[in-house]
């Protein structure tokens, strides 16, 4: 065997379900933002909790538990492909939030009438993209996860032109604190939450099945409980849900008149 073969063969590799997984998370949550939009508008209901709280922490906690996600869905991999998995995974995670933003201010800009403009912005974004991967992945000390950190910076970039944008296409102004800051401050304590819940697992069990899910449960239950305590998610919010009334009763959230 050449030495090339032998340097190739000894590369870590990123297999298929890792970035397979990734996707369908990232698909998920954007699809998720476009629907809730979409159901606002032409039903008049005020979907965007629903939205920012559900995908935000999505993210933050794909982020969070990236290593030990990445050891369920591939029992498989050995140190060398895990340790270049979990980066990766953490920034997509980090990149769904900027890909539904983006998602959200393009549906929000074409209902207002402006049908070029989100594209521009996207093209813009997808150069931006092309340019950040060609010089990151070249490092050797990032390679492949370069190209994960080129999708936030190519993400971010399309949420700040369409944020400029958006001043003067969009007269009403949006909830920011609801809509953002307050899911936003949610998802961070859930984080932090989850990042010492699994320390201490990790301390009790070997179990990467049982860190994971452990973390996991953890995470949606403080997540829950602060996305109520902030007050996050309005009674039109829940009616939104299936048997959304029933849910609001159970959670103690009372229609504002």
């Amino acid at each position: 065997m050449s030495n090339v073969s032998k340097k190739k063969s000894s590369l870590p590799t990123v297999q298929q379900p890792a970035a397979r997984w990734a996707f369908v998370l990232a698909v998920c949550a954007s699809l998720g933002v476009v629907v809730s939009y979409y159901w606002r508008v032409f039903y008049g209901l005020d979907a965007r909790g629903v939205s920012a709280a559900g995908v935000t922490g999505l993210c933050v906690g794909l982020a969070v538990l990236a290593e030990p996600i990445i050891r369920l869905l591939a029992g498989n991999y050995g140190p060398e492909s895990v340790a270049t998995a979990t980066p990766i995974l953490a920034y997509l995670g980090i990149a769904v939030v900027f890909n539904s933003t983006v998602l959200l201010f393009n549906a929000i800009m074409q209902a207002h009438g402006d049908v070029t403009t989100p594209v521009v912005n996207m093209l813009i974004g997808g150069i931006v993209k092309v340019i950040v991967n060609y010089i990151l992945v070249a490092i050797p000390s990032l390679n492949i996860i370069g190209a994960a950190i080129g999708t936030i910076v190519c993400y971010v970039t399309i949420t700040v032109l369409d944020l400029i944008a958006m001043r003067r296409t969009v007269t009403t102004h949006p909830a920011v604190a609801r809509n953002l800051i307050r899911p936003a401050a949610a998802a961070a304590i859930m984080g932090a939450a989850t990042f010492f819940a699994e320390a201490v697992l990790r301390r009790v069990t070997s179990s990467n099945t049982i860190i994971c899910l452990g973390a996991l449960v953890i995470a949606v239950i403080v997540y829950a409980i602060f996305v109520l305590v902030l007050q996050c998610i309005t009674y039109e919010d829940c009616l939104l849900l299936p048997k959304g009334e029933k849910i609001a009763k159970i959670l103690h959230i009372k229609h504002k008149t």
